[in-house]
């Protein structure tokens, strides 16, 4: 709306699908609040990628909502098949259709978000210490946090578990110790790091995996010319027999150092189970002629678009 004029007017089909479309509307926020990938017909739910001609997310989620459900148990789907009743804004808990928490079916989890919200209300010391923590305000901590896909009630828990402690402590009353873990980096939850990169606030190699597409540039080259007279030079001849060559021993020394790097990366927390997966699969294939430079090139790929997929 401008003013009281209607600029532009969309409507939907209950899993996503424009159904009309009039006028212009300024900003990529589509359906249920979400970002559209026009060219792709998919939209960005925060964790994972929803199509709404399918109705279904297109990869699995990472945790069962509500064990008691058996509909929470195909990983697929989008708000239980029950658009009409519920929507997803993280990829993860549902909420009804009016915006407001699923209290029926996720109590756990919004009593432990709204333990935590109530906390950072005030002026006192717990609502300082959460505004350190969280470096946002208590509304704003529903919004950009609450609601992302690793919040469930095994994350909230101990937080919430931590400023109650706090306050029973100051209030003279018992406490328990419980597991710590840091709060996460609150700017970075809601946008691909392809958008930091364009504000200036991620260098190159802070955006892109330099070293892993340093290390896919550097074997496509190897098997690129594995084949000329230098690469397919023997090392070692057995009874007259050719044995490895140039170009072999290179590939064989590329991988070694490309899967030892993307496990380190893996286990630093930098690169995800699904980064190492592809990199088993495509070096493993990059040994087949001619499919290994495809595999590469896949993998080359992959490396170049992680800024912009959340895996």
């Amino acid at each position: 709306m401008s003013g009281t004029t209607r600029t532009g007017e969309l409507r939907y089909r209950p899993f996503g699908v424009t159904r009309f479309a009039s006028g212009t509307t300024p900003t990529s926020v589509r359906f249920t609040g979400q970002r559209e990938e026009a060219a792709l017909g998919l939209y960005y739910y925060n964790a994972r990628w929803h199509d709404p001609a399918l109705g279904h997310f297109l990869s699995p989620d990472a945790i069962v909502p509500e064990p008691g459900n058996a509909l929470d148990y195909h990983r697929y789907a989008y708000v239980r098949f029950n658009p009409l009743k519920y929507e997803d804004e993280s990829g993860h808990c549902a909420t009804l259709a009016n915006g407001e928490a699923d209290w029926e079916n996720d109590a756990e989890c919004w009593q432990l978000a709204y333990a935590i919200y109530g906390y950072g209300l005030g002026d006192g010391p717990l609502a300082r210490r959460f505004a350190a923590d969280w470096k946002v305000s208590p509304q704003a901590w529903l919004v950009n946090v609450a609601s992302q896909h690793f919040a469930d009630a095994d994350y909230l828990r101990p937080f919430a578990e931590q400023y109650h402690n706090e306050w029973a402590s100051r209030a003279g009353l018992p406490v328990h110790p419980v597991q710590w873990h840091p709060p996460p980096d609150y700017r970075s939850l809601n946008e691909p790091e392809i958008i930091g990169f364009l504000l200036g606030e991620r260098t190159v190699c802070e955006t892109w995996d330099c070293g892993a597409i340093g290390l896919d540039i550097a074997m496509l080259s190897v098997q690129l010319s594995r084949d000329t007279a230098l690469f397919s030079t023997p090392i070692t001849t057995i009874g007259g027999a050719s044995g490895i060559t140039v170009g072999q021993a290179a590939q064989y020394g590329l991988t070694g150092t490309s899967l030892i790097y993307v496990s380190g990366q893996v286990a630093a927390g930098k690169a995800s189970k699904a980064d190492l997966i592809v990199n088993l699969a495509t070096t493993g294939a990059g040994f087949v002629p001619v499919a290994g430079e495809f595999a590469t090139g896949a993998q080359l790929l992959w490396d170049l678009l992680d800024p912009f997929h959340p895996w």
